[in-house]
């Protein structure tokens, strides 16, 4: 089942159970955040009581994985409900063709005021994902149905220089951690919505934990926790690299770099999450203080996984 025919199900259940009042969806999107990394899952070393919480209190899709762990093309899936290879966007450097139907679409025809805030990453140009020069998308059909407030930007994972763009091609420049910014623009839209009791579909993006994985790229706090943490290798490590991996397969950088540095990186990806789950924790809080908490569906996910050594293989595959 598609993430867009899950969160169909559940909107379509809640608003079964009172037709008068339909439910708010909020999906946040997580960057990288493998399976293994949070704490209900098993990791013993992570801090996150707010998605464990989430978890425990909530329903916990397993199996509904991303058909394609490629950032780009789970965004179209998750968006239509369609396989990678239906919407044609199976690489990074590609943009979502606007004559499909979206889940956004989907909940704007039903009324929901439909808000994008963080990374969209479906508008790629000139080949260049990374370029600010292709992260302005304008108002109109690429959008998708994200109509009624957009704070996005295509792609970037420097936290600390981190922008968007509104109705404008002019960036939005934030000082400090960008997640945290994001989630200031979230929490403000759900309270503007809660004084206005109109439904919202909310989709929020964020950066974390995507590489690079230094110490400067995430909040010093979360670094100091984990600085003197063991991480040792994955069970499945092995000293030559899977020479079907379509880059990092080089034998002697496997060794020479990669072992060496992976217990560091793995460090700052735990510091990574345990700052994305302070922000849910966050986003969760101002749900609650809005009167929301019985009227909103929370949806927590990501959109791809992270190998780190596992089975001769780094980062999506």
């Amino acid at each position: 089942m598609s993430a867009a025919a899950v969160l169909a199900c559940l909107a379509a259940a809640a608003v079964l159970g009172d037709e008068a009042r339909p439910p708010n969806v909020l999906v946040v999107v997580a960057d990288q955040l493998r399976y293994q990394s949070v704490g209900y899952a098993g990791e013993r070393r992570a801090v996150t009581p707010h998605i464990d919480r989430l978890a425990a209190q909530g329903m916990n899709f397993r199996q509904c994985v991303a058909n394609s762990p490629v950032c780009s093309a789970f965004r179209a899936s998750f968006l239509t409900g369609k396989y990678a290879s239906s919407t044609g966007v199976v690489i990074n450097e590609l943009r979502l063709n606007p004559n499909q139907d979206s889940i956004a679409h989907m909940f704007a025809r039903d009324g929901y005021a439909c808000d994008l805030v963080g990374k969209w990453h479906l508008w790629a140009a000139d080949s260049n994902h990374r370029a600010i020069a292709s992260a302005f998308t304008p108002p109109g059909p690429y959008r998708m149905g994200f109509d009624a407030f957009w704070a996005g930007y295509n792609f970037n994972h420097d936290n600390y220089k981190a922008w968007y763009f509104r109705d404008t091609p002019q960036p939005h420049r934030i000082e400090g951690f960008g997640d945290a910014a994001f989630m200031d623009l979230a929490i403000d839209r759900v309270r503007g919505h809660a004084r206005a009791g109109k439904p919202f579909f909310m989709l929020v993006s964020l950066s974390v934990p995507h590489d690079p994985w230094t110490k400067d790229n995430v909040p010093t706090e979360w670094y100091e926790r984990f600085r003197n943490v063991d991480f040792p290798l994955p069970e499945t490590w092995r000293d030559v690299p899977d020479p079907l991996m379509d880059r990092n397969a080089d034998p002697q950088q496997w060794l020479a770099f990669w072992k060496p540095n992976m217990p560091e990186f793995q460090r700052v990806y735990q510091a990574m999450t345990a700052a994305l789950d302070e922000q849910m924790g966050r986003l969760l809080a101002a749900i609650d203080e809005s009167g929301l908490r019985d009227d909103t569906i929370v949806v927590f996910t990501s959109d791809h996984g992270e190998m780190f050594g596992a089975q001769g293989r780094v980062f999506k595959l």
